[in-house]
């Protein structure tokens, strides 16, 4: 008898002790659920505020290398502080900024190339291509307006122009697209690459590009760069048209290139576009592991107490 009492008490001891943590562990899994459900749900207002500062975001980035291409362009032509090459290297410094600053708020884009081919290639969703592009004529016009008033160009606003015939231009410009969506749809796409050498990347190909076809078609690449001067002059002669559809055409066929060429497996989200509902899922997965992982090191506790009781109570 005096042996079987401790061993009765020990067993109650642990298993009160057990029943005890699963009650309180249990219900914050229930609680963690029921928060990740209501933080799924996203209420209307915190959707139109996301909305609002990606289309602030890209407002910004398409103003930032616009005006830099734009007034580096003005000092070329103007008062020769800058060679083609300088304007060039200039361009992509500018949208390597612009990725590296704002590419974590909104992806940067900055171009509506990206977003014609992004979203022709089934990685960026249709509903957000409209707002994008949007964005990017926005930021492209006040930076037109900007450059007007502080380099003020003797001809007015900087219009870009075909230095050959509008088929050669056409195709330079298609070939700029291409190029760049190549290069880009390689380091947003596909798993594999180095992410944060996107910028540099995505940036070096805009160098490469202004350097190389600037001289047949004047450097468009980016539709923003020349509707934004023609808007703002509100002037949409001299082949304009080349300037908006050729790189689109040669961007489509760059994304769906590099589509052919990767990896089924290795397709990942747009860059900082990872939803919402993935990181909740994480991070509840994350945390229900810890919490089992810590009950079980309890009960092994509550069990190790057990065993030291009944030893004891067997001595006795």
């Amino acid at each position: 008898m005096a042996n079987s009492t401790p061993e009765f008490n020990s067993y109650n001891i642990s298993s009160e002790v057990a029943n005890s943590l699963t009650e309180q562990l249990l219900p914050a899994d229930k609680t963690s659920k029921d928060q990740i459900v209501s933080q799924d749900e996203e209420s209307p207002l915190a959707s139109i505020v996301e909305l609002l500062r990606k289309f602030a975001g890209e407002t910004m980035a398409s103003f930032l290398v616009v005006f830099t291409v734009c007034a580096v362009s003005v000092n070329f032509s103007g008062y020769g502080a800058a060679t083609s090459l300088a304007t060039s290297l200039l361009g992509g410094l500018a949208v390597m900024v612009s990725i590296f600053s704002i590419g974590h708020v909104s992806g940067s884009h900055i171009n509506p190339t990206v977003t014609v081919a992004q979203t022709a290639v089934n990685h960026f969703p249709l509903r957000l291509a409209p707002m994008y592009v949007i964005a990017h004529l926005v930021g492209g016009t006040l930076a037109s307006f900007l450059v007007e008033l502080l380099c003020a160009p003797e001809d007015g606003f900087l219009l870009v122009t075909p230095n050959s015939s509008l088929l050669r231009s056409f195709f330079a410009e298609m070939l700029g697209g291409f190029m760049l969506l190549f290069v880009a749809s390689s380091v947003y796409t596909d798993a594999r690459a180095i992410g944060e050498f996107a910028g540099m990347a995505v940036g070096t190909a805009i160098a490469i590009d202004l350097a190389v076809i600037g001289p047949v078609s004047g450097g468009g690449v980016n539709p923003a760069r020349a509707l934004g001067p023609a808007i703002a002059a509100w002037n949409f002669d001299n082949g304009l048209w080349v300037f908006i559809v050729a790189p689109c055409c040669g961007g489509v066929l760059g994304a769906f290139l590099y589509r052919l060429l990767r990896k089924g497996d290795s397709i990942t989200k747009f860059k900082y576009q990872k939803s919402t509902d993935a990181i909740l899922r994480s991070s509840n997965s994350t945390s229900r592991s810890l919490r089992h992982r810590n009950l079980s090191l309890l009960r092994n506790q509550s069990i190790s107490q057990h065993n030291a009781v009944s030893n004891f109570g067997s001595s006795v």
